[in-house]
């Protein structure tokens, strides 16, 4: 609640050209949807990004992170894969399917379909993250058995390291509006 209370203050005074959000407010935003337009959860959301957003002399472009696919481990996602190849364990199931992360995240997608917002630019994560194996997103580096998660959530330098690309790819979309 304190960086959602000042981030729209820290984007008027600073200006900048982007603003890269990330919104992890899973509960509300992933709950079940009734009437998109009249949504609690997703009005709170655009309210949350108007002053952000809908004033071009705030920020010219925000790059929204959307919710990528996560394990759930019971001990975080490097540690279970530490424990498996102390014990020899296969390590061949600590992944997840696609199709399972979109069912999963349908509301927050119903939800993000109505930000209507000429300058927001939405961040697919998951393309990137589940690109390796067609269908299937992996926790881990398969070449060098590097967890992409420290615990279930956050993104060790391999798991940022699949995200370069897309991001570069969002960055040069930018580049091309400005001009």
């Amino acid at each position: 609640p304190p960086y959602h209370r000042a981030l729209p203050k820290q984007v008027q005074a600073m200006k900048p050209d982007i603003t890269f959000v990330i919104y992890d407010d899973t509960t509300k935003l992933n709950s079940p949807v009734l009437n998109a337009t009249t949504d609690a959860a997703t009005i709170a959301f655009a309210t949350f990004l108007t002053p952000i957003i809908f004033c071009r002399n705030n920020s010219r472009f925000v790059i929204l992170d959307e919710f990528y696919p996560k394990p759930s481990t019971p001990t975080g996602m490097a540690i279970s894969l530490q424990k498996r190849l102390m014990k020899n364990q296969p390590a061949d199931d600590l992944k997840g399917t696609i199709e399972s992360y979109q069912e999963k995240y349908a509301n927050f997608f119903t939800r993000l379909d109505q930000m209507k917002f000429p300058n927001l630019i939405r961040h697919n994560t998951s393309a990137a993250m589940c690109a390796e194996e067609k269908g299937w997103c992996w926790w881990y580096n398969r070449k060098n058995l590097h967890s992409y998660f420290t615990d279930n959530i956050h993104l060790t330098d391999d798991g940022l390291e699949l995200l370069r690309e897309s991001y570069t790819k969002v960055l040069e979309e930018v580049i091309q509006r400005i001009d």
